[in-house]
């Protein structure tokens, strides 16, 4: 069941993303997206009437959950997670057509 692939669509801040993830990695996909959702929607709601693009929102979140990754994992994975960073804020910059 490892290798099996499945799709499942989750969304943070706008459309519904389809998204193929391996079966045994789904719970956590899905969980990783409804607290990014969370922490989208926290924004959204403390600067609402700001004026501010969803991209904004989605942004401050994904510093928000990468900061609580590193305070969990300690410092010495703080490059590899900045990196890691890096490489999703690319992967979404891409999505939203930037």
């Amino acid at each position: 069941m490892a290798d099996e692939t499945v799709r499942i669509r989750v969304s943070v801040g706008g459309p519904e993303m389809p998204l193929y993830v391996k079966a045994d990695e789904e719970h956590t996909t899905r969980e990783a997206a409804r607290m990014l959702r969370e922490r989208f929607e926290t924004y959204a709601k403390k600067y609402r009437g700001a004026n501010l693009k969803s991209e904004f929102f989605l942004s401050m979140a994904a510093i928000d959950v990468a900061k609580r990754y590193i305070e969990l994992n300690g410092n010495s994975n703080a490059e590899a997670a900045g990196q890691e960073l890096d490489s999703i804020i690319g992967e979404l910059d891409a999505f939203l057509g930037q």
